[in-house]
């Protein structure tokens, strides 16, 4: 794990990392009760949902179902998408506040 610390109130932001690096972004999102925004780029099999894999689909699907594993992983609130013109990883989940305080 990295040796940075994040705040407490703080809001991180993950925009295309890849596989490890979402883990430690989201990891010290939870450990501050931080809100966050990850955009995941590559999502690496076994990562996420306990070592959950998926594999022999396409990539598009691939894509979208190991970022519901990682959003249901750190209890996003929601997942939305940007426009596909921008990038093909266009997924992004938003969570870790409490919305309206």
């Amino acid at each position: 794990m990295s040796e940075t610390t994040v705040p407490a109130r703080s809001f991180v932001i993950c925009i295309h990392a890849c596989n490890e690096a979402n883990v430690v972004a989201m990891e010290l999102a939870r450990a501050a009760a931080a809100g966050f925004a990850a955009m995941p780029c590559c999502v690496r099999d076994g990562l996420y949902g306990n070592g959950f894999h998926c594999r022999h689909v396409v990539d598009d699907t691939r894509y979208a179902v190991m970022v519901g594993a990682m959003a249901n992983e750190y209890r996003a609130h929601v997942v939305r998408n940007i426009d596909r013109r921008i990038t093909n990883r266009h997924l992004v989940m938003l969570g870790g506040f409490k919305p309206f305080d």
